[in-house]
């Protein structure tokens, strides 16, 4: 690497840290967050309990839990290890770019990645999301490494890394069958034995690796099976409303839309070498990854009853339109006309890292604690966020939420769970979205018949406190 293009890697490297440490803490610790510190808190016999019935497999508990037991459950601790994997993923993104093509290859996808909306906001939640983007980058780039050279290190490279993806996040079903499809089929030319042994060598030790972990998935898949999951069927325009997301808007399509015109208009775009190179060389296995999971995942969730086409699990798909967006636009560089750079700066134009997760739990607790009395929680599952800021003594310290009652703490479906009589007075609700779950907030309904509201207050994310008195 040269010192200039050294240089900028490092001042990008920085940009990442910058911007990561400057809103580490500046949205309230909530959504999924407070259950992921809850149980990585626990023993490791007492968290390896919840696996039976969690949708995510341990990999990320289990790193948080020395993660705390070295740092604290504050905001800048848990999140800071999903900064760690996140700045980490950077070498590899470079490595992926200079394999490709070169250096310069590896520093546009890098500038994707510290420049993207949802990179940049993941890296800042205690979940395992950044986990998973490091091991997708770590599994792309042992890819490309083995397809190229069939060396027997990289093979057990891509089976470790494949296990590891599986061991953080069950959307590395859809990446592990179309990884060794590609594998297989994009190895070296004339040597089908040797794709054989080096495809069936990743199987064998992803199969060996793993095994714990498919078990606890087929459990959980029985349950899903049954129930289903809360997200919805998505519609044909997702595939490129997701698509947009993960590029920072629609300026980046705009502006590739007009630069590819152009490029046809003066007759510098030779689309035959262009399809030719993404139909088999190199850029190819990454082509047809990025497309066949983005597109196997819609599908899916199209006919199952457990879609699965969410932005936040398939944002790591956006690596590999990073890399094809460089690839593409670095494939026109030698041209006369020196505007490759356009549809990338367009992605960068798009980066807002003021993103807000439209919650703000620690301002809604101050208000509450004011009041005294009980808490009654709506929906149930807002217990752990709301324990989070009300007594972080007590969330550390409980081992069960049905000890939350004992701090006068009681979150429920319906009031016919309490014995309102003996509740502490005042009765302060906790609505936590409840009219999403339940349609209509039924508790509150039902207070209002028995009390008088004594001071209400609306919080962000159409969170609500209502404190309700004797009449």
């Amino acid at each position: 690497m040269i010192l200039n293009q050294r240089v900028i890697f490092f001042l990008l490297l920085f940009a990442k840290l910058f911007l990561a440490f400057v809103f580490i803490t500046r949205e309230s610790v909530d959504l999924d967050e407070p259950f992921s510190i809850f149980h990585a808190q626990k023993d490791l016999a007492a968290m390896n309990d919840l696996f039976i019935h969690e949708n995510n497999p341990p990999l990320h508990f289990w790193l948080l839990h020395f993660w705390i037991k070295a740092f604290g459950t504050e905001a800048l601790a848990v999140r800071s290890l999903s900064v760690l994997f996140s700045v980490l993923t950077l070498p590899v993104l470079f490595r992926i770019g200079k394999e490709l093509k070169n250096e310069s290859m590896g520093l546009w996808i890098v500038t994707l990645f510290v420049f993207s909306n949802f990179h940049h906001s993941y890296a800042l939640e205690a979940r395992g999301y950044s986990l998973f983007s490091f091991f997708f980058s770590l599994t792309l780039l042992f890819l490309i490494r083995s397809v190229k050279t069939k060396n027997y290190s990289s093979s057990v490279g891509l089976g470790i890394s494949l296990s590891l993806l599986f061991y953080t996040h069950y959307m590395a079903l859809f990446v592990i069958p179309i990884s060794l499809l590609v594998f297989f089929l994009m190895g070296i030319r004339n040597q089908a034995t040797k794709n054989f042994v080096h495809s069936t060598l990743v199987l064998l030790i992803f199969a060996a690796i793993s095994y714990p972990a498919l078990r606890l998935f087929f459990n959980r898949l029985n349950d899903v099976s049954l129930t289903g999951t809360w997200v919805p069927k998505p519609q044909f325009t997702e595939l490129y409303g997701l698509i947009n997301k993960f590029m920072n808007g629609p300026g980046f399509l705009v502006v590739l839309l007009i630069y590819c015109i152009y490029l046809i208009f003066c007759k510098l775009l030779n689309f035959n070498a262009l399809s030719k190179k993404l139909a088999v060389g190199p850029i190819g296995l990454f082509f047809w990854l990025t497309l066949l999971v983005y597109l196997s995942s819609f599908v899916f969730s199209i006919f199952a009853k457990s879609p699965v086409f969410l932005d936040r699990y398939l944002f790591f798909v956006s690596i590999g339109f990073f890399i094809l967006l460089a690839w593409f636009t670095l494939e026109l560089e030698h041209k006369k006309v020196k505007l490759y750079w356009l549809p990338i700066a367009a992605v960068v134009v798009g980066f807002n890292p003021l993103k807000t997760n439209n919650r703000a739990t620690d301002d809604l607790v101050i208000f509450a604690k004011q009041f005294g009395g009980s808490y009654i929680i709506s929906p149930p599952f807002y217990d752990l966020t709301f324990l989070y800021h009300y007594d972080r003594r007590v969330f550390e310290q409980i081992q069960e939420k049905n000890q939350l009652f004992t701090h006068h703490i009681y979150p429920v479906y319906d009031l016919n769970e309490l014995v309102l009589s003996q509740l502490k007075k005042p009765i302060v609700l906790i609505d936590g979205g409840s009219n999403f779950v339940f349609g209509e907030q039924k508790i509150k309904n039902s207070l209002m018949k028995i009390y008088d509201i004594q001071d209400i207050r609306i919080f962000p994310g159409s969170y609500e406190v209502v404190v309700f008195q004797e009449k």
